[in-house]
């Protein structure tokens, strides 16, 4: 991760390529995205950060992780299986949890069946890695210090899926893995509206009615046993992240005020797609810094066993609600509140609410300036 760091622009050329929060309407503009060739090389050193961070902490066959439970789920589905049979509490792949996952997320976990688990791990966690370092360079380079964040690490090293999903919002080629965690998928969509992507996602969906119609009723079946999944606005201080709806027209104030309302694991590796907040260098740099704070005082806090997960989340989520998501609230909200809804959104809108606050400043392609 330092070689890749090292091997970036210097520190002018970073703050060349950040977007001004102190544009007028009139003079924004999106900011110029660095080549294509470069964007590759950030790319493929964020894989191989991936690799190596699975190499050196990901563990072995007996360490479980989140994909896991996917793997062996789209195993029993190639053989031709319920894949909600085949994973919980005394199953054939013993997991804490039913399958917490729709068949979509089993889908997009066929590729990598056919992989030992180790060897999916790691080019889970490569590829995923690879499409955020290519997504989060889309307008500059200041989005790259999420590999420096707890938050990435913790998700790289436990391969969970935030890190396929936040570059999912932003790379219309891949919205359809938004349908493996509809509730972070969802936050995200509303966020970064796209037609390809709703295209995408009614694809898949599709797909997976036709190869399991029963499945969506599995599913909200197993749902009723995570009772440790909950709202951010549900925790203390909480209630203050609907203050970026005051910002409803960017981007990042939709995430913010979305994820807020959606029931999520509040853990370190939820916190990847607060990186698309950021503006500049020094925010992004802050919300790193503020994602090791919690680490570390997430570790002095507890002492001893976790009783239950509930217990173990709630208490992730009285300090990283705090010392993370209202750090973004303070970034969303010293923007003005100026458009980047894409125009048949906003046409929409406007038809059901007739008057909305704010200016939409997007192309007319329906491309929005700050992504």
């Amino acid at each position: 991760m330092y070689c890749l760091l090292l091997a970036m622009p210097p520190l002018r050329m970073l703050r060349m390529n950040e977007p001004s929060l102190n544009a007028t309407p009139d003079s924004a503009a999106p900011t110029k995205p660095p080549p294509l060739w470069i964007r590759g090389l950030i790319a493929l050193g964020a894989g191989a950060w991936g690799v190596a961070l699975v190499l050196m902490r990901g563990g072995d066959d007996r360490d479980m992780k989140d994909l896991d439970q996917a793997w062996y789920a789209a195993r029993a589905l190639i053989a031709g299986g319920n894949p909600y049979d085949v994973v919980g509490p005394g199953q054939a792949f013993e997991w804490g949890w039913p399958l917490l996952y729709p068949l979509p997320a089993v889908l997009i976990a066929v590729p990598f069946s056919f992989a030992n688990l180790p060897l999916a791990r790691l080019l889970f966690v490569a590829i995923s890695s690879a499409l955020l370092g290519f997504a989060f360079t889309r307008h500059g380079y200041h989005r790259l210090l999420v590999f420096g964040s707890m938050a990435y690490l913790f998700a790289a090293v436990v391969a969970q899926w935030e890190i396929l999903l936040s570059a999912a919002a932003i790379l219309p080629f891949a919205g359809w893995a938004l349908a493996a965690k509809p509730n972070i998928g969802l936050a995200l969509l509303v966020a970064y509206p796209r037609r390809q992507a709703f295209i995408a996602l009614a694809a898949i969906l599709t797909l997976s009615i036709v190869l399991m119609p029963g499945w969506p009723l599995e599913w909200w079946k197993a749902l009723d046993n995570a009772s440790h999944i909950r709202p951010p606005v549900t925790y203390a201080g909480g209630i203050f992240l609907l203050l970026a709806l005051l910002r409803w027209r960017r981007p990042e104030a939709r995430l913010l005020a979305a994820l807020a309302c959606t029931p999520h694991n509040i853990a370190l590796y939820a916190l990847i797609p607060l990186f698309l907040i950021p503006a500049t260098l020094g925010e992004s740099l802050i919300l790193a810094w503020c994602t090791w704070i919690a680490k570390l005082i997430l570790d002095a806090s507890h002492h001893g066993p976790w009783e239950s997960y509930d217990q173990m989340f709630a208490f992730n989520g009285t300090f990283l609600v705090p010392l993370v998501y209202l750090p973004a609230l303070i970034m969303v909200l010293r923007r003005p509140n100026e458009g980047d809804v894409p125009d048949w959104v906003d046409r929409g809108l406007r038809k059901l609410f007739l008057r909305l606050p704010g200016r939409n400043r997007v192309l007319r392609s329906g491309t929005s300036h700050a992504q």
